[in-house]
């Protein structure tokens, strides 16, 4: 097994590049858990607006049905009485 050896260079030592990529590293993937996070969320509620328009549709379609059937009766109550 190999032993690394810190040489210092000034008040720094050689060791400093490969601690800053560690935390760049860190910093990193705690940013990929954040927007992985966010990105849940968002299916989420992408999915539940999806299934209230699903609803606001299929209601639309009710009372348009609705409607056409009440004017059917009314205009065929009219006929009935000419």
């Amino acid at each position: 097994m190999f032993k690394v050896r810190c040489v210092p260079v000034g008040v720094f030592c050689c060791c400093m590049p490969f601690l800053s990529l560690i935390r760049y590293q860190v910093i990193l993937e705690q940013n990929h858990d954040g927007f992985n996070q966010l990105h849940q969320e968002r299916s989420v509620k992408e999915q539940h607006l999806s299934a209230v328009q699903s609803q606001y549709k299929q209601l639309q379609i009710t009372q348009n049905i609705e409607k056409r059937k009440g004017r059917f009766a009314v205009v065929t109550h009219r006929c009935r009485q000419v």
